[in-house]
């Protein structure tokens, strides 16, 4: 079995990463209260799949279903925030394989998308 160095997963082989973005705002507690009521009565509630549509260029795809509640056990949490940077956690699952996917190519543009403030990504850690 292929051992994984990141991130540092847990004896039942769930994992925790802590995500931190620079921001720019005068009152990053209210900012942090918006982002999570976004993320959990919004966004969780419109993305619970993906479908992720691959191109090979010579006119066929290939179209794959993604789960959210297969990748992550709760919805992303506003972990830190000051006026320079937010931390943001995700908790995944043991079956996690395109958490990183869904990090980078949805969770992150419609972040972006709706709080303009949420700056550049910093850097990544396990917990």
């Amino acid at each position: 079995m292929d051992r994984v160095k990141f991130p540092k997963l847990n004896s039942d082989r769930t994992f925790c990463v802590e995500i931190t973005m620079s921001v720019t705002t005068s009152d990053a507690g209210d900012l942090a209260q918006h982002v999570q009521r976004w993320w959990t009565e919004n966004w969780m509630q419109d993305n619970q799949t993906w479908r992720r549509v691959w191109n090979k260029g010579d006119k066929s795809a290939r179209e794959e279903v993604l789960r959210f509640d297969e990748e992550f056990s709760a919805p992303p949490r506003v972990s830190h925030h000051d006026g320079s940077e937010f931390r943001f956690r995700l908790e995944g699952r043991s079956s996690a394989k395109f958490w990183k996917d869904w990090w980078v190519h949805r969770i992150t543009p419609d972040l972006k998308a709706n709080f303009p403030e949420i700056g550049e990504f910093r850097n990544i850690r396990s917990l």
